[in-house]
């Protein structure tokens, strides 16, 4: 009955597990770069540059997958319960979710922009606040991804699961 519902939670299932794995080694690749801070060296200075080539694929495939949520699964699960059932966990939860979303978005695009200058003449201090911006954003995006997980996309199953219990 749910046919919709179900090629979408798939699809955002498997981009949310993909993009929880790349945010967890981009948050390891981060604190390898923190780590290795060294004033004046430049391989220091160019894995920053390295982090910012990745927070631009980042958020390009953050911003699709958000789309696909907003457009496609919000819509298919709020079709399938009834007012009392998406009353307040599922909008509750998408605006959380968006908030954490749009928040560490915002910090992903101030590391990028903060970062498009060239690397070599920026102060060590410049870079590490840098950093912080981009530490900030894993944090919003991480918990995004834990919202999403733990109320969207488990609601979505449970209304599959109890549609084929009906069945």
């Amino acid at each position: 009955m749910y046919n919709g519902l179900s090629d979408v939670l798939k699809i955002l299932q498997e981009e949310h597990y993909g993009l929880a794995q790349e945010l967890h080694q981009y948050d390891m690749a981060l604190q390898s770069t923190v780590d290795a801070c060294v004033p004046g060296d430049l391989d220091w200075k160019h894995s920053v540059q390295e982090l910012r080539v990745r927070a631009i694929g980042f958020a390009a495939q953050l911003k699709h997958h958000l789309r696909i949520e907003d457009e496609q699964l919000l819509p298919e699960l709020q079709a399938c319960l009834s007012e009392e059932d998406t009353v307040p966990s599922l909008r509750f939860s998408s605006l959380l979710m968006e908030q954490y979303f749009w928040s560490g978005l915002s910090y992903l695009n101030l590391f990028i922009d903060q970062t498009e200058q060239l690397i070599e003449f920026r102060s060590t201090k410049d870079l590490k606040r840098m950093l912080y911006y981009l530490r900030e954003a894993l944090i919003h995006l991480s918990e995004y991804f834990k919202v999403e997980q733990e109320y969207v996309l488990l609601q979505a199953v449970r209304v599959l699961e109890d549609d084929q219990a009906e069945g």
